[in-house]
């Protein structure tokens, strides 16, 4: 099982917790179908078998870690269904955000946008797809915090760490994606930047679209993931 540590800001060791391990999770330092137990846990992370417990069933509401008849639990597997799911509702509500953040688009928000696109046009040109995720969800993050609705933000709070996964399986394996996806993001932005609702809803559209068809390739064309693998017996 990787090592995994705590990092972060200093707030609650429950907290830096499930934020540390979440990450680990999201980017894939805890493989799909991997079983994690609290004694494989225990010594990277430093906290008590109380807080890691609460920590491990908050993953698993939040649909990163699935429980086995016997108990155990393992990182949630991956599958074309789920993305698909995802997506859908990913798309929806990006159409919201983006028709609401063009009407109350100001000149510091565009200036902020342009910063986040030239931010991961620097990212893609690197070897490291945390910093490239982080950056490509920055974006869109503004675009939900321009739009200024508390609903849509919290919906894609929900899903977004399930999504930042398959995007770190899909520009890990697809060559090229982040290049596409640089491309994809530019004409949105200047959709956005012309004050054009509809060019922008149809850019961020195709965007998404060709998103969940990068992560359908990279499932796809991969090994087996540990979902019909993982020995699920009692120990």
């Amino acid at each position: 099982m990787a090592g995994v540590r705590l990092a972060g800001e200093r707030v609650s060791l429950k907290d830096l917790a499930y934020r540390s391990l979440r990450s680990a999770v999201v980017d894939l330092q805890l493989a799909p179908g991997e079983t994690v137990t609290e004694e494989g846990l225990a010594s990277g992370l430093g906290v008590s078998r109380s807080i890691l417990r609460e920590t491990m069933q908050q993953l698993h509401t939040d649909g990163l870690l699935v429980r086995l008849p016997n108990g155990r639990l393992r990182v949630s597997p991956t599958s074309v269904e789920e993305v698909h799911n995802l997506y859908i509702v990913r798309s929806a509500l990006a159409r919201v955000a983006v028709e609401e953040a063009v009407t109350r688009l100001t000149d510091d928000d565009l200036e902020l946008l342009r910063d986040a696109l030239d931010q991961f046009r620097t990212d893609s040109g690197i070897d490291d797809t945390s910093t490239l995720v982080r950056s490509g969800t920055r974006f869109h993050d503004l675009i939900f915090e321009i739009a200024g609705n508390p609903v849509t933000i919290a919906v894609m709070n929900v899903i977004q760490p399930r999504l930042d996964r398959y995007r770190h399986i899909s520009v890990e394996s697809i060559e090229g994606r982040p290049g596409r996806s640089l491309g994809e993001l530019e004409r949105v932005f200047a959709a956005f930047e012309a004050g054009d609702a509809a060019a922008a809803v149809e850019a961020m559209s195709a965007h998404i679209a060709e998103s969940e068809l990068a992560v359908v390739a990279a499932l796809t064309t991969s090994e087996p993931d540990a979902e019909t693998s993982t020995d699920d017996s009692v120990e």
